[in-house]
């Protein structure tokens, strides 16, 4: 009785769970089928104890869809002292720890043999060296590549209105371009900004010393926010899902505007600032002359939202429900949001004082 009951809640989810969604883009979201999820699969992460591949890594461990959890490492980042203790920690949960010596072919190809039937998150430096070990994988029988292109999407029409602006996303176009020639799958991560980052090196016109935000375009576009903990479980939740096949995942852990932002820090630390709306001809201007960020004129030309189609806010604060989001699908958690991020950093300014 016991195994029918097994059987029928098995087949009854296998019925209802529908993720294949046809897009305009040149993907698909990934068709899910509870089949892939029987077999655990091994992951590894190029580069697991930065910032972000660290998050990926502490992710998988915590997930019970992966047989191995391997970090690929240069030998000398085992010396420093401060990456030592993080790779030993991550040991300590089960990670094994493969160096590599990214100058010898032989090495790399050695490593990635272990990966074979699974998946490799590079976080590579270089688009020549992803493309490159991407074949290499490719030649190991690793089946699914997941490039460092975490961020948000660009196109031809972009790199048109940027100009001279677009050199980063003409070298993210080639570099999917050349991604595609490769006899590999691969899992392309749309998240947004770093959430930590809104305040962080005036990326986005918001000084919390001097009360003053400098929004390009005006501030009003919509922005994808995600912390890189919550990117590691995204990762995490989608690439088993995901295996042998190409897809696009676009997830966030919240969208707000940064004059909404800014509204949120004034509530928190009790203070006006001084706000200016600069209109985006003269936002185009402004980072010509690197008054402004990139970043911060992709938030203006209302580029940095993630999802497929326009958003919608839902009833509730749960982006599993907004339509061109994938996060009703790999979302298994409760993500942090930018009124958490904002809090913690009021917090933490009122602590250090």
């Amino acid at each position: 009785r016991f195994v029918n009951v097994l059987r029928f809640v098995h087949d009854g989810i296998r019925k209802h769970i529908c993720i294949a969604t046809a897009t305009n883009k040149t993907h698909y979201r990934c068709d899910h089928h509870l089949d892939t999820m029987d077999n655990s699969i091994p992951v590894a992460v190029i580069g697991g104890s930065g910032n972000l591949g660290r998050e990926i890594i502490s992710a998988c461990l915590a997930s019970k869809e992966y047989s191995k959890v391997i970090i690929f490492t240069r030998k000398s980042t085992l010396e420093e002292a401060n990456k030592k203790e993080i790779l030993l920690n991550l040991e300590n949960r089960g990670a094994l720890i493969v160096p590599i010596d990214y100058e010898d072919e032989e090495s790399i190809k050695k490593a990635f043999e272990l990966m074979k039937g699974g998946a490799i998150v590079s976080m590579a430096p270089t688009r020549v060296q992803q493309l490159r070990w991407a074949e290499i994988a490719s030649e190991c029988g690793v089946k699914n590549w997941v490039p460092n292109e975490f961020a948000t999407e660009h196109n031809r029409e972009d790199c048109e209105e940027l100009g001279d602006l677009a050199s980063f996303a003409r070298a993210k176009l080639e570099f999917y371009e050349g991604l595609k020639q490769i006899k590999i799958n691969h899992t392309l991560f749309y998240t947004g900004y770093f959430n930590e980052f809104v305040t962080q090196r005036n990326g986005f016109g918001i000084n919390l010393d001097e009360k003053t935000a400098m929004l390009e375009g005006g501030g009003k576009q919509l922005v994808s926010w995600t912390t890189r903990a919550d990117i590691g479980r995204f990762v995490a939740c989608a690439l088993p899902k995901c295996i042998g096949r190409d897809s696009i995942i676009r997830v966030c852990g919240d969208v707000k505007s940064l004059q909404e932002v800014v509204s949120i820090f004034e509530r928190e630390m009790g203070q006006k600032f001084t706000v200016t709306e600069v209109p985006l001809d003269q936002s185009y201007e402004r980072a010509k002359e690197k008054k402004c960020s990139v970043f911060a004129l992709i938030c203006a030309r209302g580029k940095a939202y993630v999802g497929s189609k326009e958003f919608t806010h839902p009833s509730s604060e749960d982006l599993k429900d907004v339509i061109g989001l994938d996060n009703s699908s790999f979302q298994n958690f409760v993500p942090y949001t930018i009124e958490d991020g904002v809090k913690e950093q009021v917090e933490k300014r009122r602590s250090s004082k």
